[in-house]
């Protein structure tokens, strides 16, 4: 009788492991399983098309109480409910969502460089919603308080403005009424000594008010030195910010150019005009030269310039008045092989003459008459006359 007691708890046992009475399993071929529960270490297996098989390694299945509650060992995963996966847990700042970044915390409450503010450091998170995870943001400065009036900032708290403290580096410097070395009665011996060093200065002795257009170079918070201006730096003698220099702290412009020109003394030259800056050290600042032409081209064999470009010779505009003058070969009336009659032959007849046959230029001290629209004959020099047989 107890033998078959046993035989039935046996049988059952087995029956809830995933065993069938028969000895098959759920799971096999001869028995499809149709939920993971099904198989016989469902904590570690899954079914697929009737088959268990092992759960890959980084699939971890939910732990379920005595009550039948789900959770996952690891706090940063949570029970998908269709699966029974555990899955990681989605951050956020919304209290329902699966994972709450942390609220910030502070440092301590610290006194600024200006001796005015008091102010804490924020460490924060924020959420990477790519990776589902919290990720610690930059620390920043927040302003806690600004200690108002002439009150100052010390161990983090606002006091009155004391000289003994505040304005002089030796208590023994402070007068009863506040003022500090830089007076009559307590020389000064630098511009540090002064009750507002930023805008003042030693001068035997006595603080005085820098005289513009001079400016007290600015301090920052790791002892740099730098000037609000920046045609300025900080002479680290004096403190006081000075133009810079030209050549040494910075470089003049770059050339600027006009547009492309012909050459007015010659035919065959493209030149463009330079605008360029020099550094004068005497003053330390950069002056215009004076504009000069550069050459840019010079057209080659008989080719001439017209509009900034090169183009080939043309007897017709480049060498006569008249086109009727001009040779087959390209030559003009008034040379070896064509002879003028008169120096209304030549190519530029206010400047030459025909002697013999030859265009020759005039000689010094010659100047052709003008002639009017009408024929007229006179001399820009009222003290000449025009010779009529030219």
């Amino acid at each position: 009788m107890h033998a078959e007691i046993l035989i039935v708890i046996l049988i059952f046992v087995q029956t809830l492991q995933g065993c069938k009475a028969n000895g098959d399993c759920i799971g096999g071929p001869d028995n499809p399983c149709t939920t993971y529960t099904e198989c016989p270490t469902p904590q570690y297996e899954d079914c697929q098309n009737g088959v268990c098989i092992d759960l890959p390694v980084d699939v971890v299945r939910c732990e379920k109480n005595w009550l039948g509650s789900k959770s996952c060992a690891d706090s940063n995963y949570k029970c998908d409910e269709l699966t029974d996966i555990c899955v990681p847990k989605v951050c956020g700042t919304d209290p329902s969502i699966d994972v709450v970044c942390d609220p910030p915390t502070y440092s301590e409450n610290n006194c600024a460089n200006d001796r005015k503010t008091i102010f804490r450091v924020v460490y924060g998170q924020s959420c990477d919603t790519s990776s589902n995870s919290c990720y610690s943001d930059e620390p920043r400065d927040e302003t806690v308080e600004t200690c108002s009036g002439t009150d100052v900032c010390e161990n983090a708290e606002c006091r009155a403005f004391d000289c003994n403290i505040d304005l002089c580096t030796d208590p023994a410097r402070c007068k009863s009424n506040g003022e500090c070395i830089g007076g009559p009665d307590n020389p000064c011996t630098n511009y540090k000594d002064c009750p507002t060093p930023q805008y003042e200065d030693c001068q035997s002795g006595t603080c005085i008010d820098l005289p513009p257009p001079l400016v007290r170079c600015e301090i920052g918070l790791l002892g740099g030195k730098s000037c609000a201006d920046s045609n300025y730096k900080c002479d680290d003698l004096t403190d006081i910010c000075v133009q810079k220099i030209c050549g040494a702290d910075f470089t003049c412009p770059n050339p600027e150019y006009s547009e492309n020109f012909c050459s007015s003394t010659d035919s065959k030259t493209i030149f463009r005009t330079v605008y360029s800056q020099s550094c004068d050290t005497s003053i330390n600042s950069c002056y215009s030269d004076e504009p000069r032409d550069e050459t840019v081209e010079t057209c080659s064999g008989t080719d001439v310039c017209e509009n900034a470009e090169c183009r080939a010779f043309d007897c017709n505009i480049d060498l006569c008045t008249d086109p009727a003058r001009c040779k087959s070969n390209g030559e003009c009336i008034g040379g070896p092989d064509n002879p003028c009659t008169s120096y209304k032959d030549c190519p530029t007849p206010p400047y030459e003459d025909c002697q013999s046959g030859t265009c020759i230029d005039l000689p010094a001290g010659l100047v052709r008459c003008e002639i009017g629209l009408l024929g007229g004959k006179s001399c820009a020099d009222s003290n000449y006359k025009c010779d009529e047989p030219y």
